[in-house]
């Protein structure tokens, strides 16, 4: 097992199961869960756009299982594929686990932390007047401490009681 497999390991089966139930188009080429799988590597990976992923998807491990994607179809899935599978995968990832509680930073009420971190754009974006085109967005968010100790459980790197 990889350390892909291993983080993919908690997702997988709702992933399977949204694919089973998804309606597909009879000259489909590229499942929905490929897509997910290419992407999380993609993000793993830190490719720097669409043909850099490509290229890395050609690349990729053989173990690892990925297909080698082509730039269009990569592109093509990105626009087909609704954006709520994936919020309906994470949903019902977030409501299979039990998420833990930590009295202590319960006692200290709601923290949060900023981070404005970039995020690459895979297939460009041109702002009102002008004519260049961004590869990136900053992209602010607002995290509480609460969750990120739920997340961190939910990853497993991190025990239930601590």
């Amino acid at each position: 097992m990889t350390v892909f497999d291993k983080l993919l390991e908690p997702v997988l089966p709702i992933l399977r199961q949204i694919e089973e139930e998804r309606p597909k188009h009879w000259r489909e080429t590229l499942r929905w869960i490929d897509l997910v799988r290419a992407l999380v590597y993609y993000f793993t990976k830190r490719c720097g756009g669409r043909n850099a992923w490509a290229v890395a998807l050609a690349n990729a491990d053989p173990t690892l299982h990925l297909p080698a994607i082509p730039r269009m179809t990569l592109s093509d899935g990105m626009r087909r594929f609704s954006p709520t599978l994936l919020r309906r995968a994470l949903a019902a990832l977030l409501a299979s686990r039990d998420l833990p509680t930590n009295p202590e930073l319960a006692f200290l009420g709601a923290v949060y932390a900023v981070d404005g971190s970039e995020f690459p754009i895979l297939n460009g974006m041109t702002l009102p007047r002008t004519a260049d085109v961004m590869d990136r967005v900053k992209l602010h968010l607002k995290l509480s401490l609460q969750q990120i100790i739920a997340v961190d459980f939910l990853l497993g790197t991190q025990e239930p009681n601590e």
